[in-house]
């Protein structure tokens, strides 16, 4: 990814700025022919061998980008011709490409001196080299059995298709049915060389990449594709807390001066860039165009605003603006980071959501072709069975590339969180070492660094930072307000309505007044219309966020407290409601007599979101 953002332009640096020579490599690596393969090879090989045999290249060509002298193209331009070149995967992949290139331009410019820049670099070839072995290696881990099963369909239908051509020799004619399933056939055998030719590309690739000339190849590693070797107890908080904790650009002297914690960066993220987290409000999922496009528009302008600040650094020569200067660059450092990591999780989410749909289809696609296989077929459903075996085989290629793409995907995640084992001496390692060493870390060094993370999460939710608890719950029952405020309750139920009461007054304690409940409720329609009349403002929630991850109310509420300071005579509630499976957690504030219509329609103007109840 970092070679396809920066191959878009012949060089990023405006000649004004550019003032450095293109640094040497930070280490000599042993480039000699690359070693035969022996057996089968694993992922943790498949990786060894990228990095092993590409790094230096692939290094050089990065340092060269970055430090090239040519005023014809400038960062920002480089970014946009990202976003706007035609891209056939996931959109969610421009937003982690501009990141990626951000923060390795940013990270060449910090670093203490040009040995530290190419260190930097080398680092990131060697990530990228990795995941992509991990994607590549997982799109040709069924391909020879895809192969083969393609080759034995063309030979079958190849057959049916002699056998209709005689009979038209013999008789003269085809009968319309039959002429029909002629046709099929003939359109079934264009396609099919297709696919196959599809995954022979796949495999020459991946030979390409892991320098294996060997006419067989024997890949193992099913089991580390599964859906189920991902701990969704990591949420992006904690891929989060591991950066801190981890990264090399939160340990420099000048990132320690700043103090960076989770609460500060997660806030500074949602006051400038995070609107994507609106949209999730509104019941956008992750895979919604809408919700993608404002994840590519956010993360272009943090990675733009994050080089802005390097080029304000460097064009900018007086003493007293330096130290300003250089605090604006980390703090958008920081953002870029760990919105990095939020959209690479995104990413995950997308691909199991895909392989859950893809699943669903090809169990239901497997079922039919078993039934009509075991029934006498005219030759309409015979057509009709072979557009379907064509489908299934679609599918299943379909499955493969969405597992590898979701692996590459959580690789990436480590990488971001910290990983960073590709020093010169494991490069100069044999593959076998640096594969073992990969597998120590992805097996071993994985797990410690992110209980560590998770550990100084609870620590600090004992010192009750950066977390939200519910406050008093106002009434009994599960999901009773959704149930009022939605109108999805009879004429027979009784709304509940609490009053303020101290923290040791039990809910059955609490006041209830009985009214009918309206079958019409006024509700704007569009996302950023205004309440009006006077019914919205005697309405006594206001919700100001929906989130799957309760760790992100907290600076959520303090974000928006900072910018309304009206918000802050409320304390802020908690109200969890399940839906489509899964468990949201909904920011909310009570007022017992209401009166919340004007600063919601404040916020609405304001491009907030906000929903009364």
């Amino acid at each position: 990814m970092l070679l396809a953002a920066c191959e878009t332009g012949s060089g990023p640096v405006d000649k004004k700025i550019q003032e450095n020579v293109v640094p040497p490599r930070s280490c000599l690596l042993n480039e000699d022919a690359p070693e035969e393969v022996k057996g089968r090879m694993t992922v943790y090989d498949a990786m060894a061998r990228s990095v092993k045999y590409n790094t230096g290249k692939l290094s050089d060509n990065l340092r060269e980008k970055i430090y090239a002298d040519n005023p014809g193209i400038t960062p920002a331009d480089i970014i946009n011709n990202v976003l706007n070149e035609p891209f056939s995967g996931n959109s969610l992949y421009k937003g982690v490409r501009v990141l990626d290139y951000a923060i390795m331009y940013a990270g060449a410019y910090l670093a203490e001196d040009g040995n530290a820049a190419s260190g930097m670099i080398m680092q990131k070839a060697g990530q990228s080299l990795a995941t992509a072995a991990v994607k590549e290696h997982g799109d040709v881990l069924h391909a020879e059995d895809q192969i083969r099963e393609i080759n034995k369909l063309i030979s079958r239908e190849q057959k049916k298709l002699a056998a209709l051509n005689e009979t038209y020799r013999r008789q003269g004619k085809l009968s319309s049915e039959e002429n029909e399933y002629k046709k099929t056939i003939e359109v079934v055998l264009v396609k099919l060389p297709e696919m196959r030719e599809a995954l022979v590309d796949s495999v020459i690739e991946y030979r390409r990449l892991v320098r294996n000339k060997n006419d067989k190849l024997e890949l193992s590693g099913r089991r580390f594709y599964e859906l189920d070797n991902f701990d969704r107890r990591v949420t992006p908080e904690i891929y989060e807390r591991a950066a801190l904790l981890n990264r090399p650009e939160f340990k420099s002297i000048e990132a320690g001066l700043r103090n960076y914690d989770y609460v500060s960066i997660s806030r500074y993220l949602a006051m400038k860039y995070d609107k994507s987290k609106s949209l999730l409000i509104n019941g956008y999922k992750v895979s919604d165009q809408m919700y993608v496009k404002s994840v590519e528009e956010q993360s272009a302008q943090a990675a733009k605003a994050l080089i802005n600040a390097i080029i304000a650094f460097r064009q900018n020569k007086r003493p007293e603006d330096q130290f300003a200067l250089r605090q604006k660059i980390y703090d958008e450092l920081a953002a870029a980071i760990f919105m990095q990591i939020e959209v690479m999780y995104d990413v995950v989410q997308v691909a199991e959501a895909d392989y859950q749909q893809n699943a669903a289809q090809l169990s239901s696609l497997k079922k039919e072709i078993s039934r009509m296989k075991k029934q006498r077929l005219t030759y309409v459903q015979k057509g009709e069975l072979l557009d379907k075996e064509l489908k299934e085989i679609n599918l299943e290629i379909m499955r493969d590339r969405i597992m590898s793409e979701r692996m590459a995907a959580i690789a990436g995640l480590y990488f971001y969180a910290g990983y960073q084992p590709f020093e010169c001496l494991l490069l100069n390692g044999t593959p076998r070492e640096i594969g073992n060493t990969l597998q120590s870390g992805f097996d071993n060094g994985r797990v410690k660094m992110f209980a560590a993370a998770e550990n100084l999460a609870k620590e600090e939710s004992k010192r009750n930072i950066g977390r939200l608890e519910p406050v008093n719950k106002w009434a009994e029952g599960e999901n009773w307000l959704e149930k009022v405020v939605e109108n999805k309750t009879s004429e027979e139920d009784r709304q509940w309505e609490a009053v303020p009461v101290k923290d040791n007054v039990r809910s059955s304690q609490l006041k209830t007044v009985s009214r009918p409940v309206k079958k019409t409720v006024f509700q704007p329609t569009g996302e950023f219309e205004l309440y009006q009349g006077e019914e919205p403002n005697r309405r006594k929630v206001m919700q100001l966020g929906s989130f799957l991850e309760k760790s992100n109310m907290r600076p959520e509420w303090v974000r928006l407290k900072a910018k309304y300071p009206e918000l802050k005579r409320f304390e802020p509630r908690e109200d969890d409601v399940m839906m489509g499976g899964k468990l949201y957690h909904r920011l909310q504030i009570y007022s017992p007599q209401g009166g919340l219509m004007a600063l919601c329609n404040k916020m609405r103007s304001e491009r907030e979101q906000c929903i009364l109840k």
